[in-house]
C-alpha cells in the first residue's frame, strides 16, 4: 500500500495517495509495536511518514507536515542507534532532515507570516539543511558512495544558498 501511495503522490493523486499511505501507516505502526527492534519496519516506518509529511505539505497541513517529519527524524535516531555505521540509516536521516528543511522555507512563505516568524523558520531551515549537508560532507570525506554523496551535498547546498537569496 505504501509503494501505491508514492506512486500516487508523484502523479500528483494526492487524495487518492492519502488513504493508502494512512492505511500502510496504520499496519507499519502496528507491525513495529509488534517487532520493535526488527529495523526493517522500522526503516520503512521512517519513509511512511516522511511520504506522508511530503503529501501533507503539498495538501497546504503545515502543522500535520512537520509532525509526519519529525516523527520520520525520531525514527532514524532509533535505527542510527542500533547500527551507527549503517549507511542507509545515515541516508535516511539526511533525507529527513533535508524534508524538515523544505519545510521550513515554504512554511516561511505562507500567508500570513510576519517578518519575524519568516526570519525564524527560514534560519530553521538552514540549520536542518546544513545538518544534512554534513552527512553528505562526512560520506565525501571517508570517500562513500562519492557520486551520490556529491550529488546531494550539492542539492542540499543550493537549498541552503536558496534561502539567502530569498
Amino acid at each position: 500500500r505504501l509503494a501505491v501511495g508514492e506512486a500516487l503522490l508523484r502523479l500528483g493523486r494526492n487524495d487518492d495517495a492519502l488513504g493508502h499511505m494512512s492505511g500502510a501507516l496504520d499496519l507499519i505502526q502496528q507491525l513495529v509495536a509488534s517487532a520493535p527492534n526488527q529495523v526493517f519496519w522500522v526503516e520503512t516506518l521512517v519513509r511512511a511518514h516522511s511520504d506522508l509529511g511530503d503529501l501533507m505539505l503539498n495538501r497546504g497541513e503545515f502543522t500535520t507536515a512537520l509532525d509526519h517529519y519529525n516523527q520520520a527524524l525520531a525514527g532514524t535516531a532509533k535505527l542510527i542507534g542500533q547500527a551507527p555505521g549503517n549507511l542507509y540509516f545515515q541516508r535516511d536521516r539526511a533525507d529527513a532532515l533535508e524534508a524538515i528543511g523544505r519545510y521550513y522555507v515554504r512554511a516561511s512563505t505562507a500567508p500570513g507570516v510576519s517578518a519575524a516568524e519568516r526570519s525564524g523558520r527560514r534560519s530553521l531551515a538552514r540549520s536542518h539543511f546544513e545538518q544534512s549537508q554534513a552527512i553528505w560532507q562526512d560520506w565525501n570525506k571517508r570517500k562513500l558512495a562519492v557520486p551520490f554523496a556529491t550529488k546531494r551535498e550539492n542539492r542540499v547546498a543550493a537549498h541552503s544558498k536558496n534561502i539567502l537569496r530569498g
